[in-house]
């Protein structure tokens, strides 16, 4: 295991320049997931990483050791990739010792490395098999399997689940998190999926335009995100959107959606009052909207608001429902009575939780400090 620090590493294409001076210490034993959009950079940056792609400017250590000139072979890397790269004319036990042969090792350590690998992924009883006769879960391990036996400093996964159908990444992503947890190597695991992002990183480094936009764990990234970026791209659905205005009266903060006060905790009321004036997007995620009950239950920094129903969207024990709210879609959950199911145009009362709400600079998109 070792860690893995980028400085302020660029990578530019003649003129134009696709990374910027990113910086990110990936810690000894860590899984870091570098997630983002298709075309935002984050496969560039594993690359750089790995060795197969050239740095413009900055610097990339590894295990306390600088990299910039230490080619791709020498860095003790090992990486699995979206295609699996199995060679099919060989078996499974070959196509996992391939690399530990190259290597000469003596026939009893490939041995031990071969059976130690199978018996981790669940391999044991595929050893003969070629990848021809494999499901799309097993020729993925098959790929891990080759490299977690070079006992590589870093392991770096590019996509690796982006093949599997539904219901393999479902269950690959529970393993590959049982594998780093028993192996504890230093990973890189790169995706557009937040889903995967946030069931099994240690820490999720956002990336957008090739720029470093957040990085922190998935709880706090999700509760405190640092944009609307980040905001809407972790979580689903998509964080709701509202314009708002902070204004003061009696000494305390109001914001106002349309003709909608909301209620604020008096604290957070105090540290919002600096931003008086303002023209703001109030974020509120979908689950932390509630179903109005009763007043007796409601908090001081509750809101109960009109919602007029678009439509829903059945999910098992709960609905997903799409209303209307000042004009402006907003999406929650609620768990409907069977015999009652709302319909179009139907007005619900449901509560926002002031304890939760979002919010960032229209202008900017970047999230208003507010004494959270």
């Amino acid at each position: 295991m070792s860690e893995v620090i980028l400085k302020q590493i660029t990578k530019s294409y003649k003129e134009k320049e696709v990374i910027h001076g990113i910086d990110l210490h990936i810690r000894e034993g860590e899984f870091l997931t570098l997630l983002g959009p298709s075309g935002c950079g984050k496969t560039t940056i594993l690359n750089m990483i790995a060795g197969l792609e050239s740095i413009s400017s900055g610097e990339i250590h590894i295990g306390g050791r600088l990299m910039n000139d230490v080619p791709a072979r020498k860095r003790n890397i090992g990486m699995v990739f979206q295609s699996y790269a199995l060679f099919p004319h060989m078996t499974v036990d070959q196509n996992i010792a391939f690399g530990l042969k190259i290597q000469k090792l003596p026939r009893i350590q490939i041995f031990e490395k071969l059976e130690w690998a199978k018996e981790l992924l669940h391999l044991s009883e595929k050893g003969k098999s070629f990848p021809r006769e494999l499901s799309g879960g097993e020729r993925q391990r098959v790929a891990l399997g080759r490299a977690l036996v070079l006992q590589p400093h870093v392991l770096l996964l590019d996509e690796p689940l982006s093949n599997l159908d539904q219901e393999l990444r479902e269950s690959m992503t529970t393993e590959l998190k049982r594998i780093h947890q028993n192996v504890g190597c230093t990973s890189v695991y790169v995706t557009h999926n937040q889903m995967e992002a946030l069931r099994m990183s240690d820490r999720i480094a956002v990336i957008r335009d090739g720029r470093l936009i957040q990085c922190d764990t998935p709880m706090r990234i999700f509760e405190r995100p640092t944009t609307v970026f980040v905001g809407n791209f972790i979580g689903s659905p998509a964080m709701n959107q509202f314009p708002a205005r902070i204004a003061e009266a009696g000494g305390e903060a109001v914001v106002t959606i349309g003709d909608t006060a909301l209620c604020m905790e008096k604290g957070r009321s105090q540290a919002l009052l600096r931003h008086t004036g303002r023209e703001v997007l109030a974020g509120i995620r979908p689950q932390q909207i509630n179903f109005f009950k009763d007043r007796e239950g409601m908090r001081h920094s509750d809101t109960d608001v009109r919602v007029e129903v678009q439509i829903y969207e059945p999910l098992g024990e709960r609905l997903m429902v799409t209303g209307k709210f000042n004009s402006h879609d907003m999406v929650f959950f609620m768990i409907p009575d069977p015999e009652h199911l709302p319909k179009r145009g139907d007005a619900l009362q449901v509560v926002i939780d002031g304890r939760h709400i979002h919010f960032f600079d229209r202008e900017t998109g970047v999230r208003i400090t507010d004494g959270e």
